[in-house]
């Protein structure tokens, strides 16, 4: 049996698993749903023109932020990167949190109709 290897691994763990590909020469970043893999051909020929490569995986697994990296991107590479994903984390959780109120005040419906 094969064993997994770190990114494998945390993209199999994580309720939700974001790819980083960065440009290694400036602050060029772009995030990508690890489910939307493959990515079409037109999109990869966009990602390489930006210069942009794997840099690795950030995922939410047992309710922890976890990140595996190939390389340690630059201080302010790091910075921008840990932004968006709070910034998109934020909003997953405010859409949950908004699609759960729904369900509450429909199931609260049916029983009052009861």
């Amino acid at each position: 049996m094969r064993t997994l290897d770190k990114f494998e691994q945390l993209a199999k763990d994580s309720a939700v698993c974001i790819g980083i590909l960065a440009n290694p020469h400036n602050n060029d970043f772009q995030l990508v749903d690890v489910d939307a893999v493959p990515i079409p051909p037109d999109v990869q020929a966009r990602y390489r023109a930006r210069g942009l490569e794997c840099l690795g995986l950030i995922g939410i697994a047992d309710g922890q932020t976890r990140v595996v990296l190939k390389d340690v991107p630059s201080d302010a590479l790091h910075a921008a990167i840990v932004a968006e994903f709070t910034w998109l984390y934020g909003r997953a959780i405010e859409q949950l949190e908004q699609s759960r109120q729904g369900d509450s005040l429909e199931f609260l419906e049916r029983l009052y109709r009861l």
